[in-house]
């Protein structure tokens, strides 16, 4: 039996791919804030944002550019490396 996860890959198979990423990512920052022991107050400060802006991120909620991701990493002293995988 196909679980509710494989159906809508199956059906929806762009938007999937589109939730991925953005799962991927806000976990990614959320690992990397707790594991650095930064608050989302912090990163704001850095980034001269909003707590709101931040919280938006880490829950899905806001469409990113490719710049604002490499800005939030580099507040971090991290940077940012792709990779990509055959579905």
């Amino acid at each position: 039996m196909e679980t509710c996860v494989e159906t809508f890959k199956r059906e929806y198979p762009k938007l999937f791919a589109q939730e991925k990423l953005i799962l991927e990512f806000t976990e990614l920052l959320s690992h990397t804030l707790c594991g650095y022991g930064v608050t989302k107050k912090e990163l704001a400060k850095r980034l001269g944002k909003s707590k709101k802006y931040i919280k938006e991120i880490l829950n899905g909620e806001r469409d990113l550019k490719l710049t604002e991701i490499s800005d939030i990493f580099h507040a971090l002293n991290w940077s940012v490396v792709l990779d990509i995988e055959e579905n």
